[in-house]
């Protein structure tokens, strides 16, 4: 039996870090009343207790889901990590929990149950965000160097990893996550996710802002006006990719982006 306990869990935000919080709460039969990333704790009044990242428990954890309820379970539990859902690691912890002690490998096909729903949910937006990212992200040229800023909702830059760096992969790129403060850097040698605090992209130069204006040209040219269709668009292109989107700002003496259907 598991004793639920006044105790926060505090670890560094990685995956290894999280299998090493669940490492900690299996050994000691103990469930903590929370699991926060020591980067983006809020104050906590009760007792805490820092979890070190040990390669060799995250690796027994690791090694024991995939073998007790398969690979599927734990690149579901990579996924949610990286969603923005709040207190989504004591929903993992459970998540184990519920799998390790009554459903098994099963524990994903129970939809009804409020845990594995939530979950589930928030996988489903972050896929869907990283999947439409693919399409919306607009890089510019700047000092030779491909260069784009994102605002997502979820930790997606794992995921665009993959998809940017097969797409260009003898480019110096930087893809920017001004929501969580990070940077995914490319080059053709190496590629990494780094920590971006304060990254400001400079100012782009003529030659660039020339070929923005030819790209808000050729969106609007191509556009019919009497098809016009702005709930489509949305349900399409949400709203809050536009900040983004070089054909979504506004140019001078063209007319405004958002006269067009895309």
């Amino acid at each position: 039996m598991f004793t639920a306990t006044d105790v926060r869990y505090l670890y560094d935000g990685s995956f290894n870090g999280f299998c090493c919080c669940v490492f900690e709460s299996f050994s000691r039969k103990e469930f903590p009343c929370a699991i926060a990333n020591e980067h983006e704790a809020e104050a906590f009044l009760g007792e805490e207790r820092s979890i070190p990242t040990e390669s060799a428990y995250a690796a027994r954890v690791q090694s024991s889901v995939r073998t007790k309820l398969g690979s599927g379970i734990l690149e579901f539990l990579k996924l949610s990590l990286l969603t923005c859902i709040p207190n989504k690691e004591l929903l993992m912890l459970t998540l184990l929990h519920k799998a390790y002690y009554r459903y098994g490998a099963s524990v994903l096909e129970r939809e009804t149950d409020e845990c594995v729903s939530t979950l589930l949910k928030a996988v489903r937006r972050l896929t869907h965000e990283a999947h439409q990212l693919t399409g919306f992200v607009r890089f510019s040229e700047i000092d030779g160097a491909l260069v784009a800023v994102i605002h997502p909702k979820n930790w997606v830059l794992p995921l665009l990893s993959e998809h940017f760096c097969a797409r260009y992969p003898q480019e110096n790129f930087l893809l920017a996550d001004a929501s969580h403060s990070m940077a995914l850097l490319h080059t053709p040698q190496k590629t990494e996710i780094i920590r971006a605090e304060a990254f400001e992209i400079p100012q782009p130069d003529a030659e660039e802002q020339h070929f923005r204006r030819l790209w808000r040209l050729y969106y609007r040219t191509i556009a019919i006006e009497q098809r016009v269709n702005p709930k489509a668009r949305m349900s399409h292109m949400q709203k809050r990719y536009w900040k983004d989107m070089t054909e979504m700002t506004e140019d001078g003496d063209l007319p405004p982006a958002n006269t067009f259907l895309p």
